[in-house]
């Protein structure tokens, strides 16, 4: 039979309906036979009047696949299928999103008493007509040898890091995102993106704790050979935040972020209350960035980069949750990150913020892990990852958030003030509310405002990023 090369996947040839072939996977740890929609298509356009897409039976049957995610398959229909000598009609299930045309589950393995031979990379199959959905046990018959590939797919997948199944919270927070959405515009669409989400739920993080941990870098810190342990005393903060402090500090230390240490060095921590009523933990690192030298690594400007998607439709933004704390510190330097509170000393295990070089650590990190991003239209800046696409097609979509503060809006419309004539004078009853004890009232004064800007950067020569195969004119 044929074999599918260079996957590193066992791989059977299968005839479906008297002719329609394909290489299907043998899969040992599945308990049913899977069909991809895409293929049973095919075999309903070229099986004259034996199948048809009508004769598909819905069914709502839940699955998980190897990494534990759920996988929704909604309908089950009966087939021919032809393995080497062997023909009979068996029970499949059709999946809309899988990649390869059919999966060979346990039952039809069964049914086909079949044996397969890790060491020679073969498949035995008896040429017997098989009992409906039940083992063969007989020792008779003659036996028909189908060529399997072998490989080394599961020593090559990815751990599973986390257990099956995500919190049900996740399907609210995926909800949120798809009301968000305001470039989708019908339920199609919308649906669509669901199931994105949903297949790649494990990478979705529910809170800042919930980031991952990298194993293809490490933050050095190369301090001076002749500066001594940089120590600071620390602050009195204020009473309010001892208790929120501590709960971070007991959160951080439950998921490996942090350690107890005893170090010559120590940085002060300083509590930061924000918007939301929550507190926000900072370490004051100035005297240890000190004695570090300031890495060179070139990092992304955004006026230079932003001429790369003039052509695009289409964005998505991914926002890499807590990203510097993806990345571990070497063990020999984590005693360098040294704090304290409430009599006693912790360190970071993983890179903090406030490290002068964390910036620049974590794009050398982005560039080890996604090394052809620039060649394949991604822009990465600091640590937002840009998604540009020419139609709304399966990738991840657009998410813009109707809510926004005035310092986010003017800092949007500050980036491109050089296109705006006057600009200063039109945003000026918006910048006015940012002065320090001037009360925030929005009249018809600040609407107006706020409406002249969002027309300036929709017009000439605010409407497009510049086109470098067209001409220039300098005014």
């Amino acid at each position: 039979m044929d074999v599918q090369k260079g996957t590193g996947r066992p791989t059977v040839g299968v005839s479906v309906q008297q002719g329609h072939c394909c290489d299907a996977l043998v899969d040992t740890g599945s308990d049913i036979t899977i069909m991809s929609k895409g293929f049973y298509n095919g075999v309903c356009e070229n099986s004259g009047e034996g199948l048809r897409p009508h004769t598909l039976i819905p069914c709502s049957l839940t699955v998980t696949d190897f990494f534990g995610i759920p996988v929704i398959l909604a309908a089950t229909t009966e087939v021919n299928i032809s393995i080497g000598g062997m023909s009979f009609k068996h029970l499949v299930y059709i999946n809309e999103e899988m990649r390869m045309p059919m999966l060979i589950g346990l039952d039809c393995l069964q049914r086909l008493d079949a044996r397969i031979s890790c060491t020679s990379g073969q498949l035995f199959a008896r040429v017997r007509k098989p009992k409906p959905y039940k083992p063969r046990h007989d020792t008779g018959g003659r036996l028909t040898v189908a060529s399997l590939s072998r490989g080394d797919a599961i020593s090559n997948s990815p751990p599973l890091s986390k257990p099956p199944g995500r919190p049900p919270e996740l399907m609210s927070q995926i909800e949120k995102v798809i009301d968000l959405a305001d470039a989708l515009t019908n339920e199609v669409e919308r649906d669509q993106l669901r199931q994105l989400l949903l297949k790649y739920q494990d990478f979705l993080s529910l809170d800042s704790l919930d980031c991952g941990l990298t194993t293809i870098h490490e933050v050095r810190i190369p301090t001076r050979p002749d500066a001594p342990p940089s120590f600071v005393r620390q602050y009195k903060i204020p009473l309010a935040s001892i208790e929120p402090v501590q709960e971070i500090i007991d959160s951080l230390l439950a998921n490996g972020v942090i350690r107890p240490c005893n170090s010559t060095y120590s940085a002060p921590l300083w509590p930061v209350l924000k918007p939301n009523g929550k507190w926000r933990l900072t370490i004051d690192y100035r005297q240890l960035n000190k004695q570090v030298p300031l890495s060179r690594w070139p990092m992304a400007r955004l006026e230079q980069e932003l001429p790369r998607v003039k052509d695009a439709k289409y964005f998505s933004t991914l926002d890499i949750a807590s990203g510097f704390w993806t990345i571990p510190v070497h063990e020999s330097d984590q005693h360098k990150l040294a704090f304290s509170f409430a009599n006693r000393q912790y360190t970071f295990t993983r890179c903090p913020f406030g490290y002068s070089n964390s910036p620049a650590e974590f794009n050398i990190f982005l560039d080890k892990a996604c090394p052809d991003a620039r060649e394949r239209g991604t822009l990465i800046y600091v640590d937002d990852i840009f998604v540009r696409k020419r139609t709304l097609d399966g990738s991840a979509r657009s998410c813009w958030c109707k809510d926004f503060s005035r310092q986010s809006f003017l800092g949007v419309c500050n980036f491109s003030r050089q296109f705006v004539e006057h600009y200063a004078e039109i945003a000026r009853p918006l910048t006015n509310l940012l002065k320090k004890d001037v009360p925030f009232e929005w009249t018809e004064q600040q609407q107006q405002a706020m409406d002249d800007l969002k027309a300036a950067l929709r017009s000439a020569p605010c409407l497009a990023l510049p086109d470098c195969d067209k001409e220039f004119h300098l005014e």
